[in-house]
């Protein structure tokens, strides 16, 4: 009985652990588009319009980094 249980909490760690891996790539794929440059900049100019409302910017960067360069008003 102690194998079945042990088997099938295998079975579900991995279904699980499968699960989050797909998620994971398809995250990683969706944000890939910001990478490219040009894609950087219309999205910068659609924010500084109040085109795009819904993108919340987090920078995460030291002060001298951001001192340098960032999406105006931000």
């Amino acid at each position: 009985m102690k194998k079945i249980l042990s088997a099938l909490l295998v079975l579900i760690l991995a279904g699980t652990a499968a699960v989050f891996a797909d998620n994971n790539k398809n995250v990683k794929e969706s944000l890939k588009q910001y990478l490219d440059p040009a894609a950087l900049e219309t999205l910068s100019q659609k924010i500084t319009a109040g085109e795009e409302t819904d993108i919340v910017i987090v920078d995460v960067r030291p002060e001298t980094a951001y001192s340098k360069a960032h999406v105006p008003g931000r």
